[in-house]
């Protein structure tokens, strides 16, 4: 299946989902991401703002900033996203529907100094490939956070065989499902 395909499957999927679906797997997502020694370990966690029935990251967010972490969101701008500090300013909608702090009075930080992503996507393998939207924002992104441990959040259906990544695409460290955590290494 070609990567349109799989993205226009994965939205009708998602798009289908009721809150119940969401909420609950969301808290189990939410349950074993915290348990992680990544997570405990990290310093500096960028997370995305959920939207349009992705896996939900507000409680993972209020639980970084209880646990004394640095929690960021991407901004868009232009062709690129931007590392902002959540908490430097108020939020604004961005082109695409999604809260994100605001453009012109966040604090920035380069994405080097990221220990964790938290990423989101349409679908992936058990390798770490990932299919987003095709915008690249994300691998681009990505590319940039070198020392960062990638954790993609996913639904169960969102794990399919079938991806065949491109030069230019980011693989996964580990991908969190409310089953399973694919990629998982170590304790």
């Amino acid at each position: 299946m070609e990567k349109a395909e799989i993205r226009k499957k994965m939205l009708a999927q998602r798009h289908a989902l009721t809150s119940k679906y969401i909420n609950d797997n969301s808290d189990l997502i939410f349950d074993l991401l915290t348990g992680l020694r990544e997570i405990r370990d990290a310093k500096n966690v960028l997370i995305y703002s959920h939207f349009n029935n992705e896996v939900k990251t507000g409680k993972l967010a209020g639980w970084l900033l209880f646990n004394k972490k640095r929690v960021f969101l991407p901004v868009v701008d232009g062709d690129v996203l931007l590392v902002a500090d959540m908490s430097s300013t108020c939020f604004e909608l961005n082109t695409y529907g999604v809260a994100q702090p605001e453009r012109e009075t966040a604090c920035f930080v380069r994405p080097d100094e990221i220990d964790l992503v938290i990423v989101p996507g349409l679908a992936f393998d058990e390798a770490g490939n990932r299919i987003g939207f095709g915008k690249g924002y994300y691998d681009d992104l990505l590319a940039q956070a070198v020392n960062a441990t990638k954790i993609a959040l996913a639904y169960d259906f969102q794990m399919t065989d079938g991806i065949h990544p491109e030069k230019h695409d980011i693989r996964m460290d580990m991908v969190a499902t409310p089953k399973k955590i694919y990629g998982r290494t170590g304790v």
